[in-house]
């Protein structure tokens, strides 16, 4: 049972929450590190994973992910207190937080791992415009994916409520 079903009931395992262009995901092979981060193309929708709890989306939530360490998300945050809110994620692609795009895929590669950065994603905003934006991916930092850090200046978003 995921965690959507108790709330949304048929809801959750329904099309409701899949994008159309969810059609494959990276696995990320966390024993190619510490050299080089490797991922392993899957022909299967992520929102078909149980992990992603049957949806194509997820929240600007990963402290909740990570126990409160490592990330700029927004959990916990009253949406008041966001400084940002046209800039600020609220919701986004699974697809950002990694990030790849299913809307213009690339191959990645362990001799050119920037091949993931400026990825397109839709993204839906605290104040509750959605935009399709590029997402950062610092290829330098292996602890982490992208919603654990800020992108600098020239990109249209920031995951931090500050």
């Amino acid at each position: 049972m995921t965690a959507y079903t108790t709330l949304l009931g048929s809801y959750a395992t329904s099309n409701l929450f899949t994008c159309p262009a969810d059609t494959f995901h990276y696995d990320y092979l966390t024993n190619s590190l510490p050299v080089n981060p490797g991922y392993a193309y899957v022909a299967t929708g992520l929102h078909e994973q149980p992990a992603s709890d049957f949806s194509s989306y997820g929240f600007n939530g990963g402290d909740l992910l990570t126990g409160g360490t490592n990330t700029d998300s927004i959990a916990g945050r009253k949406l008041a207190s966001i400084r940002a809110p046209a800039k600020t994620v609220l919701v986004a692609d699974y697809a950002a937080f990694f990030p790849y795009s299913w809307h213009h895929p690339r191959k990645p590669s362990i001799s050119a791992p920037g091949q993931f950065n400026d990825a397109m994603n839709m993204v839906g905003f605290v104040d509750g415009h959605v935009s399709y934006v590029k997402i950062y991916w610092n290829t330098s930092r292996r602890d982490c994916f992208a919603l654990c850090y800020e992108p600098p200046a020239g990109y249209d978003y920031k995951w931090s409520g500050d």
